[in-house]
């Protein structure tokens, strides 16, 4: 009875040692001032708070940080960004324990905004970094270089790249187009993937500790499986699903609803006018339409629409009609930017908008 009873508690304290061990470190020290980053202070407030929507998605603690002065690294707040529920939950969770996450989508649906705008309603520094073709591992990693000393010798030194300077950091990794990594430059990160020191076999074998409120997230067009749809075939590559492995959060970041990014058009060009902003929503509800459908190949992003929004409003104001500025603004922002392939598709869906054959009180997610 005695050995089953110690066996049962050792059970017991181990099961507790594992939950120990997986439970994400919050440290609430704060961080000292250093060179242009200045003194930090973590602290614990719930997310709805952070980011003023009351949701149950969201109804949990998060760490935000206070800084004692202004910090370069700490993306600024953009107030005409929404936020989408789901996607910011999924980004938050996967922080605060401690999990890498992997944000894909098309173009322009905001899949590095999304990091970056929560970053900064919660004074989290960011460090973004783009994995095109041209990141090397010295880049990344670090590499010895060579400077000049008092009394005009040289010595050799290394010089730390993006990924340890990051690491040491409470902030968070944002690699841009990971899906266009190169498998050399992937299996050079593992380590950090992983949440262990990265040793530098550069700088005789130096480890690099990661704080424990570093983080990493990864954004691409997909993920990392490559591209069926051919619309990033040139940059995807196929990634090795041991890298694959290592992120644990996939976020699927799609694009607002027309109303709601029409709402967002409004906020940065206040001047529209009813009739130009119907006709502008019109035009983005069937194109996103006939994206989604493959009709059409080449994705119109929020940033396109907010153009639409400024273009069409210039020449209204030189006296055109709606509908004229419109197709001006259509032509030259959208279709002159198009795939030749999608041009007479677009053409149709602007001729349909502009012609006023689209009943409005047909839609009814219509603003």
């Amino acid at each position: 009875t005695e050995l089953r009873s110690q066996l049962a508690s050792t059970t017991v304290d181990l099961a507790a040692a594992r939950k120990a061990a997986s439970a994400p470190v919050r440290s609430t020290a704060p961080i000292e001032a250093s060179g242009d980053i200045p003194k930090g202070t973590p602290k614990r407030v719930n997310a709805q708070k952070v980011f003023g929507r009351k949701h149950k998605l969201l109804n949990f603690d998060i760490t935000v940080w206070d800084w004692d002065g202004p910090n370069p690294h700490v993306p600024a707040v953009d107030p005409h960004y929404v936020f989408d529920v789901n996607a910011l939950s999924l980004l938050l969770q996967a922080w605060e324990q401690g999990l890498n996450a992997w944000c894909s989508g098309a173009t322009g649906t905001g899949k590095s905004t999304l990091v970056l705008q929560a970053c900064a309603h919660m004074g989290y520094m960011c460090r973004r970094v783009n994995m095109d073709a041209d990141m090397a591992r010295y880049d990344l990693i670090g590499k010895v270089d060579v400077r000049t000393v008092e009394g005009g010798g040289s010595e050799t030194y290394f010089s730390d790249g993006i990924i340890p300077q990051a690491m040491v950091l409470p902030c968070v990794l944002l690699l841009d187009e990971a899906d266009a990594i190169r498998g050399d430059i992937n299996y050079a990160m593992q380590s950090m993937l992983e949440g262990n020191p990265m040793m530098l076999t550069e700088d005789g074998g130096r480890l690099v500790h990661p704080n424990p409120h570093f983080r990493i997230v990864a954004t691409a067009n997909t993920v990392g499986s490559g591209d069926a749809s051919g619309m990033y075939s040139a940059g995807v590559k196929v990634q090795s699903r041991a890298s694959i492995n290592r992120y644990s959060v996939f976020i699927e970041v799609g694009y607002m609803p027309p109303a709601q990014e029409m709402k967002v058009v409004k906020s940065h060009v206040p001047s529209i006018s009813t009739t130009l902003h119907d006709t502008i929503y019109q035009f983005v509800k069937l194109y996103r339409t006939a994206f989604k459908q493959g009709t059409i190949t080449t994705p119109m992003s929020p940033r396109n629409t907010i153009v639409l929004g400024k273009i069409g409003s210039f020449y209204e104001g030189l006296g055109l009609t709606s509908h004229e500025a419109v197709e001006i603004a259509i032509g030259s922002n959208v279709l002159s930017s198009a795939d030749p392939a999608d041009v007479d598709t677009i053409r149709g869906i602007a001729d349909k908008v502009v012609g006023g054959t689209v009943d409005p009180t047909e839609d009814a997610d219509a603003p």
